[in-house]
């Protein structure tokens, strides 16, 4: 693992709230925050110029937004109509490609969340839900920049491997696959952006050397 500096933990922070956000059901003051998304580019700015290009796009798109016209493309994308008909790109959707079942899969998330202090409990959206994997992410960085800033390298070392294990292990194995399904499906310029720049932010941030 690459040792980050304290901006470096703060920034990424920063990105995946954002993210985690923007993941979820569109609401106003959310998905058409210019606080949000100028918010965004200054991070993305600071993580590489793919990272800044696509938040712009991204931003563009934001600023244009029809709130409920992205709410019928979030629901055909991400939400089930019922258990016999899945949505385009959820989470689960990818779960039979997976040799882990949807039940250890909720065992492992429920471990790692717990061993990192996280509760899930406090979001609405399912275990699996990228919005609270993101979260989750954000709240490892944030924890590390914690202890970098106190010098308690243990606190480093944990929340930094915590954070290795938890994309490396998981969401390499499906995030992927499900940016592509938007990519491949979406309608909408927003969600396009969105998922080019979650790949670039998870995939191509310091510390993530694995390949898309």
């Amino acid at each position: 693992m690459k040792t980050l500096c304290d901006p470096d933990f703060l920034v990424l922070a920063e990105s995946y709230k954002i993210l985690a956000l923007l993941y979820r059901r569109p609401s106003k003051g959310v998905h058409d925050s210019k606080k949000l998304h100028d918010s965004l580019v200054k991070s993305a700015s600071q993580i590489n110029q793919k990272a800044l290009e696509v938040a712009k796009r991204l931003r563009k798109t934001g600023n244009e937004l029809e709130l409920e016209e992205q709410i019928v493309e979030y629901s055909r994308l991400f939400e089930k109509a019922d258990d016999k008909l899945p949505s385009l790109c959820s989470n689960r959707y990818f779960e039979p490609t997976r040799q882990d079942s949807n039940d250890n899969l909720e065992n492992w998330l429920t471990e790692i969340y717990h061993e990192a202090g996280f509760d899930n409990g406090l979001f609405d959206d399912p275990i699996d839900h990228i919005s609270v994997e993101l979260s989750f992410i954000h709240h490892l960085l944030t924890n590390a920049a914690k202890g970098l800033k106190d010098d308690d390298m243990t606190i480093i070392n944990h929340f930094g491997e915590l954070r290795c294990r938890f994309v490396n292990e998981h969401m390499v194995k499906w995030v992927p696959e499900f940016t592509r399904c938007i990519l491949t499906n979406s309608k909408s310029p927003f969600y396009l952006q969105l998922s080019i720049l979650t790949r670039t932010i998870i995939i191509n941030c310091p510390g993530e050397d694995y390949q898309a």
